[in-house]
């Protein structure tokens, strides 16, 4: 069972989601929805371009940013120089696997 737990902070981010032990702010938990419904639509994940269309933003640069925190943190995995490239990773099962 996943927990969520939503809570203030007091930076600039009004809220950051607890997924285990990694901590996603709203702005990255918008990216991978966004991934989840684009890869489950179109079979294909999005490129930094439709992810940025898709949530209004005008800048590529600000999806770069985020994608690159989510890959840090182990939630999803890229393949360098490729486009349509990302993989999302399941941590439950992960966890699952190490206990």
């Amino acid at each position: 069972m996943l927990v969520v737990q939503l809570r203030t902070v007091p930076s600039r981010v009004k809220y950051q989601v607890s997924i285990f032990k990694y901590q996603v702010t709203e702005k990255q938990q918008l990216v991978l929805d966004f991934i989840k419904a684009y890869m489950r639509l179109h079979g294909i994940p999005p490129s930094y371009e439709v992810i940025a269309k898709g949530l209004g933003l005008k800048a590529k640069s600000n999806i770069h940013r985020v994608i690159h925190k989510l890959k840090a943190d182990g939630l999803i995995e890229t393949k360098p120089y490729k486009f349509h490239s990302i993989r999302l990773v399941d941590k439950s099962a992960r966890a699952m696997v190490n206990l």
